[in-house]
């Protein structure tokens, strides 16, 4: 009687959906776990999957198989239930293709009326599942599964059509990946809704170097449609890649059920041994008072043993320079990829892939033997066509003649065939360098920028013979350079005639943009004011002083210092510092700001150079009263906004 009440309970099970009311999910049975192996995990096998079961689990997981695998599973449920799967996956060029078949069965089971039998009935549910993987990248992978399903009862027959899908994505950690997962997301048994089950995890296989075993942690979220979440970790050890051993722990979200159920059912454990090219898989999972549920699986994998332990190596790859341009132009067009493997001597094979954004492969590098210390890449594919400006991601991978096997992380690399853009400005085209005038020197001005990364400006200053006389370079992409005139290496005045200044910007990539301009050096008499015998000097406010500040600049006590060389001359009587600015709309403030930057002069002069207060006659600040240029442009403002400082050589009262 026992027996006949737990087929009766089991039968209940997975027949209660189909006779329940519309609106519901209907054939519950493909909830039943694939694999004794994930059982033995917990069921927490969604960022492992890397068996056939993997169809199950997380399709995606088949685009990573390297070998073909046969693989049957028995399990014994409660109540004689008996549940089976057989399947199959082989790895092509195009993909990875498979075909599965899921069964449950049960013993005929007694018809009843008022306690008494009547008659029997049989029931069976069966699906078929054809999956599909490929991988985007060495990285990641996609899945989908078409199923046909029929699940019958006594005389009820229903049929479905449903689909999967799932991904999975092997991290630049080394032994770290995630999976997601979609069962039944489409399709209808009669008028009820399938059961949709949701999976998310992380797997962990933290390389160990001392000990001849791999270790494994997994952990995962799912939630299957008229059912409480879940949360599942399990782990699994390997000794010589040939007896594993695992246990597994599954919980539900709702507590009312988690105390409904004795703890020891949330527990699961497994142990497997493989042989040559059979592995066998069993797991245990505890069922209350209503028994064990064991499971068992056999894995046959096709042209190949499961072989040893796979000893990780660690692996390395940089590129230099990481930015290029493959123009041709000798300067930075080929990218050097260097690469440092530890623990393999000689490789069974090596391989370098390079794949732009959409994963797609541009060009790559393998062999076998010795691993190569640097690869050269020249910016083609494998056509032998330039590639396009953009990203594009590398990975080295080498295996060794014995058990040793490394990948690196992915790096990236960047292709780059514009050059960068500029302005270029000067402030005079003729300079006077002999005398302290306005124009002794002259400030170039470069503002340039680049889409992807600036590299550096340099100004060449050439003779009419083409010899280099001066050279500025900054790493900046916005500067300004003074130049008084004077050759580089004996800083002395050079002589007269025209000097061309040559720019070149260049980028990461070593793009150049390039242009130049012509600066006259010429030997004039100093400015002479009608009413005085002396020497006018006209300064710039922006090149004397910081900004709006009355702070003096590097370049300003640069021409100051000139200044003081003449006023301790024996022939200067006294001399006058005077402040003006371009105009504004308060004459008073721009009376005063000329007054306080005139002063300012005066104070470097006296307190900080020690010229005498009795050569400095006057100090006073004039505004916009005495403009030399328009005020319309920029260039006539900054003509009018200056310091004149008259030195005045013989006695005239000024």
């Amino acid at each position: 009687m026992k027996k006949i009440v737990l087929i009766t309970v089991a039968t209940l099970i997975f027949s209660a959906t189909i006779l329940s009311a519309a609106g519901e999910t209907a054939l519950d049975f493909m909830r039943i776990n694939v694999g004794a192996r994930p059982a033995g995990m917990g069921e927490a096998f969604v960022a492992v999957a890397d068996e056939t079961s993997a169809m199950y689990w997380n399709p995606a997981g088949l685009g990573f198989m390297k070998s073909t695998e046969l693989q049957g599973m028995y399990s014994s449920w409660i109540g004689d239930v008996s549940y089976g799967y057989l399947g199959f996956a082989t790895p092509t060029k195009d993909g990875t293709f498979g075909a599965g078949v899921q069964y449950v069965t049960t013993p005929d089971t007694p018809r009843l009326s008022n306690g008494q039998k009547i008659g029997e009935f049989s029931y069976h549910d069966l699906a078929l599942t054809l999956p599909y993987a490929s991988k985007m990248s060495e990285d990641f992978a996609l899945g989908v599964n078409l199923k046909i399903i029929e699940s019958v009862i006594s005389d009820n027959r229903l049929n479905a059509l449903t689909w999967d899908f799932g991904a999975l994505y092997k991290t630049p950690v080394d032994g770290l990946s995630v999976g997601l997962a979609g069962q039944n997301l489409f399709g209808k048994a009669g008028e009820d809704r399938l059961p949709i089950t949701i999976r998310v995890g992380s797997a962990y296989a933290p390389p160990l170097f001392s000990f001849a075993s791999d270790f494994l942690i997994s952990a995962e979220l799912g939630k299957a449609e008229k059912n409480p979440g879940y949360y599942a970790i399990g782990v699994e050890n390997w000794w010589s890649n040939i007896i594993g051993v695992r246990c597994g722990y599954k919980c539900y979200t709702d507590e009312k059920q988690n105390l409904s159920m004795d703890p020891m059912t949330r527990l699961r454990a497994g142990i497997t041994i493989r042989i040559q090219e059979l592995s066998v898989d069993y797991a245990i999972a505890p069922f209350d008072s209503l028994g064990d549920a064991h499971r068992i699986s056999l894995t046959y994998r096709v042209g190949g043993w499961w072989g040893s332990f796979t000893r990780r190596v660690k692996v390395q790859i940089s590129a230099e320079p990481p930015i290029f341009s493959p123009n041709g132009d000798g300067n930075k067009d080929t990218i050097v990829f260097k690469t440092n493997v530890k623990g393999i001597k000689n490789a069974d094979k090596w391989e370098l892939y390079i794949r732009d954004v959409d994963f797609n492969f541009i060009n790559g590098f393998s062999g076998f033997d010795t691993v190569p210390k640097e690869l050269v890449w020249n910016g083609f594919d494998t056509n032998g066509a330039k590639v396009a400006d953009g990203v594009y991601s590398y990975k080295f991978s080498v295996v060794g003649e014995g058990s040793e096997k490394g990948i690196s992380q992915s790096g990236e690399v960047t292709i780059d065939f514009a050059p960068p853009t500029f302005n270029f400005s000067k402030t005079t085209d003729k300079i006077y360098p002999a005398n302290i005038v306005y124009v002794s020197s002259v400030i170039f001005s470069v503002n340039a920028k680049d889409n992807v990364a600036f590299g550096k400006c340099k100004i060449e200053i050439k003779n009419e013979k083409g010899a280099l006389v001066k050279t500025f370079e900054s790493l900046k992409a916005n500067e300004q350079f003074v130049w008084y005139g004077r050759e580089e290496k004996k800083d002395i005045l050079l002589s007269t005639g025209v000097y061309i200044a040559e720019l070149s910007v260049f980028d990461d990539a070593g793009n150049k943009a390039s242009t130049h301009t012509q600066i006259s050096i010429l030997k004039k008499a100093v400015d002479v004011d009608d009413k005085i015998t002396g020497t006018r000097i006209i300064l710039p406010e922006k090149l004397v002083f910081i900004g709006d500040s009355t702070r003096i600049s590097e370049n300003g006590k640069y021409e100051l210092n000139k200044v003081v060389d003449m006023f301790n001359g024996r022939m200067v009587n006294y001399g006058v510092i005077e402040g003006h600015t371009s105009s504004g709309d308060d004459r008073d403030k721009e009376m005063r700001a000329s007054g306080f930057r005139a002063l300012a002069v005066y104070n470097y002069l006296v307190k900080v150079k020690g010229v005498s207060k009795s050569k400095i006659r006057k100090v006073s600040g004039i505004g916009p009263d005495r403009p030399v240029s328009s005020n319309q442009t920029e260039d006539g403002r900054d003509k009018n906004n200056r310091i004149e400082i008259i030195i005045i050589k013989n006695v005239i009262d000024y």
